[in-house]
């Protein structure tokens, strides 16, 4: 992952199973996952969204919506922390078959959905 990215390899968490890089772009913290022993060609983007405004039931019918919207096997997803049961929006990928540029493109994509997504919801400016 940190290959693709370019960046320090910070290495599996201290059980040797959980990568976490946090990347802060336009205000927005990408953290890319990746288990090592549990899943090691696919690694995870998650973008943290924050509580859902008003009716809860609403939002997460809202989301479930959108992701309807998001269509193709490359779409990025929105979904609950189920630690926090904050939404979050995520993409899971191959590390073999995703290219640097393709990564990049992934990211700034899910940056731009998740700003959108607060400046809509949560009257966040980025």
């Amino acid at each position: 992952m940190c290959k693709l990215l370019d960046i320090p390899d910070t290495g599996p968490d201290q059980h040797g199973a959980l990568q976490v890089l946090r990347l802060p772009l336009q205000a927005v913290d990408v953290f890319l996952l990746h288990a090592t022993e549990a899943t090691p060609d696919t690694a995870c983007l998650v973008i943290a969204l924050g509580s859902l405004p008003g009716d809860e039931l609403q939002g997460w019918q809202q989301l479930l919506d959108a992701n309807h919207a998001l269509r193709g096997s490359s779409a990025p997803r929105f979904a609950r922390d189920p630690q926090t049961n904050e939404a979050v929006l995520q993409h899971a990928f191959s590390l073999e078959r995703v290219t640097p540029e393709e990564l990049q493109a992934k990211i700034t994509a899910m940056v731009h959905t998740a700003t959108d997504w607060k400046k809509r919801h949560l009257g966040v400016a980025s």
